[in-house]
This record gives C-alpha cells, structure tokens and sequence, in this order.
C-alpha cells in the first residue's frame, strides 16, 4: 500500500467535516447481538478452558484461574466497535468481550478471506472502517452504519466455499485469541487502566500485554494470523496524525506529540508493532522450514507494513479524505488498482 499510493499533497485539503462516527452500536440490530451471546460466550469459554489455561504457567494460573469473563452486548463506548478491556469490580478481575466487538471481527474476517481468494483488493476494507469513523449514518443507504458484509457486498453465502469458511475461521480465531490473551495480561501484571500514569508507561504496559499474548499462543501453537487485520484497522480508525491534520486540528509535529501525551491513553504505536514483528521473526527462525515459518514471516511483514502506514501522514490524511467525500458505493469489490488511483488522484492533490 506504501509504494501503491506513494505520497500525497494533503496539507493544503482542508477538509470541513468532524471526525468522530455516530453511535456505531448501530451496526447490528440489538435482538441480532443478543442472539449470538450465547454462541460467542461459548467460543471465548471454550477456547480459555481447552486452549489457553492448560499452556499457564502455575503462576499464570494462579493469578488468572478467576478472571471472569463478561459479554456485554456493546462495550463502553458506542463509537469504536473494536470495544475490547478489563478491569476489576470488586474482588474480582474482569476481560469484557462486547458482542458487537466480537461480531464486527468474525464479519472482518469472513471479508478479508473472501476478497483474497477471490483476488479482489483489500482496501477496501481500510476504506470501509475509515468511513465509519468520517461519515454520519445519513451517509449510508437507509440511513444507518452497514455491518462490513453488507457494506463491501460479500455475498450470504461466502463461507459455503471451503477455502473462504477455514480461512476466515483461522483469522477469527486467531484475532479473538490474541485479544483476549492482551487482556488476560493486563491482569497478570496488575495493570490497572491509564488514570494517573504516564502515556510512556502505559506504551510500556500495551506491549507487555502484547509479549503475553504471543508468549501464550506460541505455547499452544496458534499462530497470530487474525492480530494483522485486528490492527490494520485499528490503524485506520484511531486517531492519528495524518487524519489529525486533514481535520485542520494538527498542524506540526510538536502538537501531535502534545496531542499523544494528553489525548491518547494508549495508542496503536508503529514501536508496538514492531516490537511484536521482532518477536515473531525470532520465531520464525526458531521454527522448522515449513508453512509455519513462511506465515510467521508473511505476519511479520504485514506489521511492519501497517507501522509503515502509521508513519505515513501523507497517507492516513488521504484517507480520511477519501472516507469523507467519497460514496460509499466504491466499497463494492474491486480488482487491485481499479478506481481507488483516480479518487486519490482527484481528491489528495498530486503525487509529488
């Protein structure tokens, strides 16, 4: 995506518009994410008890036998649906997986499987989640967010291809295990959220609960395919530089580091992922020669990538852009390159 889009003159697009998406519970109907609780809290239950708590260490156990599980329908804001924490209430500590999260990531993944073995282009996808955080509901056809299937035309009946169903499985299961592990260590090392702490600290105990997750998945042998499309679109739905800056609300380098200190408790660092693309090559080359390798290298370039994209103000403001002004008909599924050059062309300025 880097070197496809290459740079933009965005600085002087000063776009009219206010980020921050609408009441983005809105995606599924209530009555639908109350269906699926009991699915998903059996699949979260089921993949602690069989997958993760046998591979805890005794102290591991020790600390996290109790946790409690809680899955609310939504999370604690109803405008980020990638909504996953944990806490303590009382006695006891907590990880809470909010149906609509759980949902929004199984329909990523089904997205993403489906596009790539049909050889459609992947963008979409970062426009779609871009969109959610520029356009009002009114946007949408029907006046109201459309849940990622809907929204870039994956047809009803995509996981009857075998390849789409084991793929699209693979980075469910993979994504719903890394985050639930990510919370799992915030307990294990007493983090207790962002009040009162630094923003450096709370970097530092973001990628510890990150080096929890993979050290336990590397234990059970699960290999972190669904953390690459959980943080790619992380990267385009959280507030960052370049999107800042399109806004109008940034204009240098010293008011975005002003912004990181006082408005972000912890945010998805290009640092973070290369921290973990480090502790996945030096698995890779622990690893036989074999599928495993090759997927943990491909996993490792594609962090890397999206740290590339977080270093790229050029770009994330072009997208933002785009998300604003573009119709939502240009999710539709696409062949690599076609229309997205033209609409970069006409709405970022030249390439210099």
């Amino acid at each position: 995506m880097k070197h496809f889009y290459g740079l933009f003159l965005i600085w002087f697009v000063m776009v009219p518009f206010s980020a921050g998406a609408e009441d983005l519970s809105t995606l599924y109907d209530t009555a639908k994410l109350a269906r699926e609780k009991p699915r998903f809290k059996r699949i979260i239950n089921e993949m602690f008890t069989r997958a993760i708590l046998p591979n805890l260490t005794r102290d591991e156990k020790r600390v996290l036998n109790d946790a409690k599980f809680e899955f609310p329908l939504t999370g604690e804001t109803n405008h980020n649906p990638m909504d996953y924490y944990s806490g303590k209430r009382g006695r006891w500590d907590f990880v809470a997986m909010p149906i609509l999260s759980l949902v929004f990531l199984e329909d990523l993944s089904t997205a993403y499987a489906w596009l790539h073995i049909r050889g459609f282009s992947l963008e979409t996808i970062d426009e779609y989640v871009t969109m959610l955080r520029y356009k009002r509901a009114a946007d949408f056809t029907g006046g109201r967010y459309p849940p990622p299937l809907k929204a870039l035309q994956i047809p009803e009946d995509a996981l009857k291809d075998r390849k789409v169903d084991g793929l699209s499985l693979r980075f469910r299961n993979s994504a719903f295990a890394f985050i639930l592990l990510h919370e799992l260590g915030h307990i294990y090392y007493g983090h207790r959220g962002y009040k009162g702490i630094t923003t450096a600290q709370a970097r530092i105990n973001e990628q510890n609960a990150d080096r929890f997750a993979l050290d336990v998945l590397h234990r059970t042998s699960t290999i972190p395919m669904g953390a690459i499309l959980f943080f790619q679109a992380q990267a385009y739905f959280m507030p960052n530089k370049g999107q800042l800056r399109a806004e109008g609300k940034l204009k240098t380098d010293k008011e975005w580091e002003a912004y990181l200190r006082t408005k972000i408790t912890h945010p998805l660092t290009a640092d973070r992922l290369r921290a973990m693309a480090v502790y996945l090559d030096n698995s890779a080359g622990k690893a036989r020669p074999g599928p495993n390798r090759e997927t943990l290298r491909y996993i490792m370039t594609r962090l890397e990538h999206i740290a590339g994209i977080l270093e790229e103000p050029d770009l994330q403001g072009c997208m933002a852009v785009v998300a604003h002004r573009a119709d939502p008909s240009i999710l539709a599924p696409r062949r690599p390159r076609e229309k997205t050059a033209t609409l970069f062309d006409r709405w970022c300025g030249k390439k210099k």
